[in-house]
């Protein structure tokens, strides 16, 4: 007990254990900032999604096309941040023909904008019991299909990654002025919805793209890949990001500048 006590009190007086002792505490305290920082981040991302939720809800407000509002959002769906963008670039832009990779809450908005404005929509979907019971939410002009697409992996540098199959029979005369990019389901992927890659000659002069969950470092390699492509056929394109809950990519042609606007 003695020599315990004698053997802390050299400790403490030597520079190892200064130096020891010193490093526990600076590093006790980045952690807690580091933990405060995150905590911040965190609150900042719910307060954005609040404000788009606000914006969403008054920009909708005296919609003549968007007659059912009974959206049910949550992490792992659609975000305020998304519907809001998407509605304003079908209201104000009004494309002919939609391309929408997955079904789900933003679906009831183009399925209502397309019944209106006699457009042209197509949903890619894998799952055969979700189209069923979520298609009865849904307005479906004669113009709008959801066809159901199995998904398979595949490898792509080294990594195993989801894809819907090839569907390119459906659209191999089709030209999309938009498209829309939320599926197949593309978490802890390294490359994942890489449909787009195979759309380029699908993809109308003038055009957007619509990229969900580009928070995630998966859907930012599969993008990167994309303007690879973009940038081998010489298809000219800007970008914008908006951020809630979740962050969404809009890549567009330069006549669609003003969207960085919203």
């Amino acid at each position: 007990m003695v020599f315990n006590k004698l053997k802390e009190k050299i400790l403490e007086n030597s520079k190892s254990y200064q130096f020891y002792k010193n490093f526990y505490i600076a590093n006790k305290d980045s952690k807690n900032k580091v933990d405060e920082i995150a905590t911040l981040l965190e609150n900042k991302k719910y307060t954005r999604e609040i404000l788009y939720s606000i914006n969403f809800n008054d920009t909708i407000r005296e919609s003549e096309w968007l007659i059912k509002k009974n959206f049910s959002l949550n992490k792992s769906s659609s975000s305020y941040s998304f519907l809001y963008v998407l509605f304003r670039i079908l209201d104000e832009i009004n494309p002919k023909n939609i391309l929408e990779l997955g079904l789900g809450q933003s679906s009831k908005i183009t399925s209502q904008y397309a019944n209106f404005f006699d457009s042209n929509l197509l949903i890619i979907e894998s799952d055969k019991e979700w189209i069923v019971n979520f298609s009865k939410n849904l307005l479906l002009s004669n113009n709008s299909k959801i066809l159901e697409v199995p998904t398979e992996y595949f490898e792509f540098n080294s990594s195993n990654n989801l894809r819907y199959k090839d569907f390119s029979n459906e659209i191999s005369d089709k030209k999309f002025d938009l498209i829309i990019i939320d599926g197949p389901y593309g978490y802890n992927q390294e490359y994942p919805r890489s449909n787009v890659w195979n759309l380029v000659n699908n993809i109308d002069k003038e055009f957007i793209i619509i990229v969900d969950d580009y928070e995630r470092v998966g859907e930012q390699n599969t993008v990167n890949e994309l303007f690879k492509i973009f940038n081998e056929n010489n298809i000219n394109y800007k970008t914008v990001e908006f951020e809630g809950i979740k962050k969404q990519l809009v890549i567009y042609s330069p006549k669609y500048k003003f969207v960085s606007w919203y």
